[in-house]
């Protein structure tokens, strides 16, 4: 006896239901990719605001727009677990952008990441931070701007505000090979060069003290034309001697 042929419309339905579920697989992954068409029509309407853009030339736009957001977030990711950091920092994202995107646009996104992440960060932030920074404190700072660490010891805080925030000033100690702690003391006399300078913080946890050593560091100079090559005057380096001395004997570090 043969077996009875399943009815049409049965196997109509079996064959809408898949593609119902087929359909909703699309849709789910469509949601997935984000859409900056938005920011990217508001850009092209500053540049040329009588311009438009058509929906396929849009689609290009978006795709290429997720396709370097996808990379540089790959990219700082496996930076951040070579360095064996649990978070993302600037520093990460910034080496990812000079990394995949070519020379002047990679300057100029750098920079203007900078700019950005500087404007985030709001005085409230930095007043919290602030209040566990101490004199003679060591702390490791990286410049964002070349990625580059530098040793520092503060020997002064400065109480009044300016653009960034609280500023502070250090004594940058040279490279010498291994991480300085707090109660590490130095002698001026045996260094060559000593500098100067202004640091405001852009890099902070919210809402709680952070250690001044966790903290991560812009470089903001408040002299004109100025390099972290540039010599401090023997006038300043002697008052930075003289800072440090009274700092000791009032057991300060």
């Amino acid at each position: 006896m043969a077996p009875p042929k399943p009815s049409g419309k049965g196997a109509k339905k079996a064959v809408k239901s898949t593609k119902a579920v087929r359909t909703g697989d699309k849709k789910r992954k469509k949601s997935r990719k984000e859409s900056y068409s938005v920011y990217i029509y508001r850009v092209l309407k500053q540049v040329h605001p009588d311009t438009g853009i058509s929906s396929k030339a849009m689609s290009i736009m978006n795709s290429f727009v997720n396709d370097v957001f996808e990379r540089i977030a790959a990219e700082a990711s496996r930076l951040a677990h070579y360095n064996k950091r649990s978070t993302i920092s600037s520093r990460e994202v910034q080496t990812a952008v000079r990394l995949i995107l070519p020379g002047e646009l990679a300057k100029h996104a750098v920079s203007e990441g900078t700019k950005a992440v500087t404007k985030v960060y709001t005085r409230k932030h930095f007043r919290i931070g602030y209040k566990n920074f101490q004199i003679g404190d060591i702390v490791r700072i990286t410049d964002s701007t070349d990625g580059e660490d530098y040793f520092a010891q503060i020997i002064q805080l400065i109480v009044n505000e300016y653009s960034q925030g609280f500023a502070f000033v250090i004594w940058l100690v040279p490279k010498l090979g291994y991480n300085f702690k707090s109660s590490d003391q130095f002698d001026l006399s045996n260094y060559t060069s000593f500098m100067g300078l202004v640091f405001a913080i852009v890099l902070s946890k919210e809402e709680k003290p952070v250690p001044l050593s966790a903290c991560e560091f812009e470089c903001h100079s408040l002299i004109p034309n100025w390099s972290p090559e540039h010599e401090v005057r023997a006038q300043f380096r002697n008052e930075l001697k003289e800072r440090i001395e009274a700092n000791k004997r009032e057991g300060i570090f």
